[in-house]
């Protein structure tokens, strides 16, 4: 196989995969956190699903 051709195949492999289609990412969705997907493994202060909900943390000492 010519080295061209080689380079041509693998910079269209990662060019595909730098554009592929990706998942829900974390972070802020209308306003609030994203809201957890059915998998145990995800906790939120502001789920209304009592399985994916925490307490938020108390901080104090922030008044200056």
């Amino acid at each position: 196989m010519d080295k061209g051709y080689f380079w041509i195949l693998l910079s269209s492999l990662i060019l595909v995969q730098c554009s592929g289609i990706h998942l829900a990412s974390p972070g802020i969705f209308n306003g609030k956190l994203r809201p957890c997907p059915a998998s145990p493994n995800c906790v939120s202060s502001q789920s209304p699903d009592k399985a994916h909900y925490v307490e938020p943390f108390a901080i104090s000492g922030l008044d200056g």
